[in-house]
């Protein structure tokens, strides 16, 4: 899940930003940090200037990046792209049976270790997958194995592909007949930029010639989040009979090859 993270120490004099509610930080999970009080752009990914380094939650930056203008108390913005999150997620307590898609069912028959009486918690991931929070149970996305909605083994689950370093060399999202639900991009750079999407297989495709089939445009220094429910309606995603190859481009034109000014961050749901 893509979360804004507010709540974080800058240190401009040591070019820190330690992620205080985070004992760890991934950072391949970083996906840009702003300084929105002075306008900059202070780590991106995939930028050659504006990489870090993490050490536990303390994200070291760039030692080329000026921050000479800056102050401690600048608000900065923090897009970091968190998997396991569960805030701001519905939880709800509730004891066997459970009621999960308007169906009753006995946990103990799918959740290992649970006994009859036993409280749990259970939530949806950012893939709709349910999971179950219970003393001495781990949370996996095999928690769960047989309730009606969205859980882990459900064959409504959405499928996710991520590329971190999108750009104009044409990749298969997937070589089968899929559903494209949504996607989350971020572009960097002060140029924008355009994913162009086709409905094909990746060896029938050259970018800057075959036409697309449609265009998504990433505006320049933005993050554009379309996230689809699977709803099984036309007008809920876009149907791909032969499968999703993608490229990125820096001009809207079908015939343009050229790279983006600065890769892109991608995330696709298809099913």
């Amino acid at each position: 899940m893509k979360n804004i993270v507010k709540t974080y120490l800058f240190n401009k004099t040591a070019k820190t930003v330690t992620l205080s509610n985070y004992t760890t930080v991934d950072l391949d999970s970083i996906l840009a940090i702003l300084n929105e009080t002075v306008g900059v752009i202070i780590y991106k990914a995939a930028s050659p200037t504006l990489k870090a380094t993490v050490a536990t939650n303390v994200i070291t930056l760039n030692a080329s990046v000026d921050t000479s203008a800056m102050a401690d108390t600048d608000k900065l913005t923090i897009l970091y792209w968190d998997a396991d999150t569960v805030d701001n997620q519905p939880q709800a307590t509730v004891t066997r049976p459970a009621i999960v898609g308007g169906q009753a069912r006995d946990l103990s028959t799918y959740v290992p270790g649970y006994s009859a009486g036993d409280a749990v918690q259970m939530l949806f991931d950012l893939t709709g997958a349910l999971k179950v929070i219970q003393a001495n149970l781990d949370i996996t996305r095999d928690s769960v194995s047989a309730f009606s909605g969205y859980n882990s083994l459900d064959s409504n689950s959405p499928v996710i592909y991520r590329n971190t370093a999108l750009s104009n060399t044409k990749l298969t999202v997937v070589a089968a007949p899929a559903n494209l639900y949504g996607w989350m991009v971020f572009n960097a750079s002060t140029d924008a930029a355009y994913i162009k999407v086709w409905n094909n297989v990746i060896a029938s495709v050259t970018v800057g010639t075959t036409v697309p089939d449609f265009i998504i445009h990433i505006p320049a220094g933005t993050a554009l989040d379309i996230g689809k429910t699977l709803e099984h309606s036309s007008d809920s995603f876009k149907y791909c009979s032969a499968g999703i190859v993608i490229a990125a481009t820096k001009l809207l034109a079908d015939n343009d090859a050229t790279a983006p000014t600065a890769a892109l961050n991608t995330i696709i749901w298809y099913k």
